[in-house]
This record gives structure tokens, sequence and C-alpha cells, in this order.
């Protein structure tokens, strides 16, 4: 078989392969439009973008130091700041694998890099020493499809990383996450956070807490003592230039956001409510709080406000001088009976933990939960003191952007006939089934 077709048949094999087996998935070769780009629209800018290795089947089996995103504007490819994390058969993050492309493999670039749609005319060929075919990424916005942005990925042998940015790090000695935008630390042992810094603003956290109560009030059970809530050290599986990755995958940290996982299981000799919180300091004092119930916001002073239980709010935004941070959460799995929880209280209490006193303490009250459950949230941090965003954020959170891999560089006008022609010659001189084979 010559090269062609043995090219050929790779890249509909692994269309193939990568898209479940449908033949759909030949609507995917296609190139970008012969005469004129397509700007980008999307102005979603502090998500990730993930591409899965089974979306870009051609580079199955690729070595994933040689994969690199480009963007194209105004006739000029420019390196985007990407990684690969490997994934394990078992869906874990790892640190290493094999080294090389899997289905279940991770492509992780920032939709803040997303540029325009290239020209057929101007491909990405003529300008880097690249490996045929390439893919485009086109990255839509769900709530708004007219919305899109997109990038190329390439494979090549040659090439190296040029970029320079590193949006995320992750400091060993303190426990700490550093974004563009915002710090955030891990409070090593305990699975809660002590620390949060927006744009290099002082820390306005006390702590996260967890609480398991008999009682709105009464919580016995705090994060200092949940049963059967391991001691933590690092486990850091990645730190890369796009994304870090902690606590086994629990916790995925990037540019502006930060996406966390957070298993609960509950002690099996008693069935108590539970509660989740964010507890800010004395420095988040004259910081405007926001969540779906007060629309309007209340000051975070130390004094109490009425914050309505009912209807549960999934986010909550505080915004402060320094930044805004905003927080939602998908507390489906939790079950039971969910309230919102907020107190803003300076007086000292000896019974509660961190500093003893509630500044803006806001989070979600549970009776009777469901005994397993995973608690989700995102933080995401923006600059200045925002208006009330609460609700836009919610649904970015709800519906992530999409991302659609197009094979670029062997259009199906040329696959399909050598295909075709090859199969239907191999058709003609196979033997049917049933008649004898000729001399």
């Amino acid at each position: 078989m010559n090269e062609r077709i043995s090219r050929c048949l790779l890249v509909l094999l692994s269309l193939v392969v990568g898209l479940g087996g449908g033949f759909v998935a030949l609507a995917d070769l296609t190139m970008a439009k012969e005469d004129s780009a397509t700007g980008k629209t999307l102005d979603r800018d502090l998500e990730p973008v993930i591409v899965s290795g089974a979306k870009v089947g051609a580079f199955l089996g690729f070595p994933v130091d040689q994969l690199f995103v480009y963007s194209y504007s105004g006739g000029v490819w420019e390196q985007m700041p990407a990684q690969v994390d490997e994934v394990t058969a078992s869906g874990a993050y790892t640190t290493t694998e094999d080294s090389v492309l899997d289905a279940n493999d991770e492509i992780v670039f920032m939709a803040k890099d997303l540029a325009d749609q290239a020209l057929a005319g101007d491909p990405i060929t003529a300008s880097l020493g690249i490996s045929v075919p390439w893919y485009e990424i086109e990255v839509t916005d769900p709530i708004n499809p007219t919305k899109k942005g997109w990038a190329y990925l390439v494979g090549s042998s040659t090439l190296t990383p040029t970029f320079t940015a590193d949006y995320v790090d992750y400091d060993l000695q303190f426990h700490r996450i550093k974004g563009a935008t915002y710090g955030l630390g891990i409070a090593i042992p305990r699975p809660y956070f002590d620390y949060l810094a927006l744009n290099g603003g002082d820390d306005i956290l006390d702590r996260t807490k967890t609480r398991l109560c008999f009682s709105r009030t009464w919580c016995p059970i705090d994060e200092d003592h949940l049963p059967g809530d391991p001691q933590i050290e690092d486990d850091l599986i990645e730190d890369g230039p796009v994304r870090v990755i902690v606590r086994g995958g629990k916790g995925l940290a990037y540019h502006s956001m930060v996406r966390w996982t957070r298993p609960i299981s509950g002690p099996g000799w008693i069935q108590p409510h539970v509660r989740f919180s964010t507890d800010f300091n004395e420095q988040a004092s004259g910081a405007t709080y926001y969540n779906a119930v007060v629309p309007g916001g209340v000051v975070v002073d130390g004094e109490a406000d009425t914050v309505a239980e009912e209807p549960l709010s999934p986010w909550f935004q505080l915004s402060t001088d320094n930044g805004t941070l905003i927080q939602v959460g998908d507390t489906t799995s939790m079950g039971g009976k969910q309230y919102n929880y907020y107190e803003d209280d300076s007086t000292y209490d000896e019974d509660d933990t961190g500093d003893g006193k509630r500044y803006g303490d806001t989070g979600v009250f549970t009776k009777n939960p469901n005994q397993f459950f995973t608690y989700t949230f995102a933080l995401y941090s923006l600059p200045g003191a925002q208006p009330n965003l609460g609700a836009t954020y919610a649904a970015f959170f709800t519906q992530p952007l999409s991302a659609r891999a197009s094979l670029q560089g062997l259009p199906l006008k040329i696959c399909l006939p050598v295909i075709m022609k090859n199969a239907a010659t191999s058709s003609t001189s196979r033997p049917q089934a049933g008649n004898p084979v000729p001399d």
C-alpha cells in the first residue's frame, strides 16, 4: 500500500476509533474558509480548554512532548502555553505513564489565548515544520454559540516550547497555589484552605469549614476532627504552565480559577447534618457579599445581616478593593434539605475554630444528607471590586466551554477516492464465500 493510501487509512481509522465508530466523524475532516478568516468572538477568558486524546485520534500514540498548540491572528502563528496531563486507565491523573498520547489523556490550554480561525490558504505547514495532519480546535460558548475562538494542535519532532508564560505554580514549602490573580493556601495536613489573597492583597481567609452538626448552631465535629478524614501530605501531581494538579486530582488550579472536589463519608454510627462554609477574617471587612437571595449585597463588617435561608443559592460573591471572589458549587449529591448559611459576627467564640470569629462566614447547611457524597465547586478570581456577577459565573460553571477538533491537511476529496478505489479493487479480486477459487 502506497504512502498516500496508508496515511488516509490511518486518518480515517483514527477518526472512527477516537469518536466511537460513528461515520458522522467524517464531517470533522474540514478546512477553514478559503477567502476570509473568522475573528475570535469568545469572551470567557478565565476558563481552561480541555481536549481529550480521544478527540484527536490521529495523534494517539504520539509522544506528548512533541505536541504543541498554536493560535493564529493577522497571518501570524504563535505558540500558546499548553500541557498534556496523562491519565491512567482507571481515570486518575498521574505524574508519568507512558509518555505518549492516550485516549483519556488531556491536552490543556487557556481560553484567554484563543484567537482567530486560520485561512485555508495560509496553512500552518507553510510557517512551521510540523507533521501532517494537524487539528483545528474550535471552542464555543454553549450559552451563546455564536461566540467562538480557535487554536491549532500540531505534532513535531523539531519544534520546541517557545512560550514563556507560566500561569500557575505550587509552593511546596507553604503549600500554596499561586495563580495570576490569587494565592490559595492548603492547611496541610488537614483538607481545607487557610489562606486566600486576591491580586497581591492581604490574606482575607480564616479557613474553609466542614462541620457535622446536630442542629443549625450545634456542630461539635469540625474540620480538624472529621471521622475518617485522613491526614493529608503534599501530593502534587503536576505543576505545569497552565494547570496545577494536587490532592490526587481533586484540586485543579489555573490562571484565575480553581476547581475542587471534596468527597465526604459520614460516620456510620450517626446521621448528622453537615455544613460547608468559607469563613473570612477581619481583613475582609468592608467587602460586599452577594448571593442569589441578596442580589443587592450586604457589607461584611462583623455585624449581623439578614440573609434568607431559602431558596438555596449555588453561588456567593465577595467583592473587595483588591479583587473579587466568586464560588459556585454543585450540591446535588449531598441530598437532604439544603439551606443558605451566613454569619457575620465579630464576637469571639471560644468553641469556634480558626480565629474564633465569623466575618462573612458563608456556605450551605444540609439536613439529613446522604451518607456518601461529593461536593464539587469552583473559585473564580476577578480583578477589582466587581458588581454582582454571581449568576453569570454560575452559568459558566454548569455550562463549560465546548471544544470540537477538526482534522486538517488531508481533505476528504483527496482521501475518499483513493480509499474507495482501493477498496473496489480489493473486493473484485477477493473470492466470495461459497465460490471455488479459480485455478
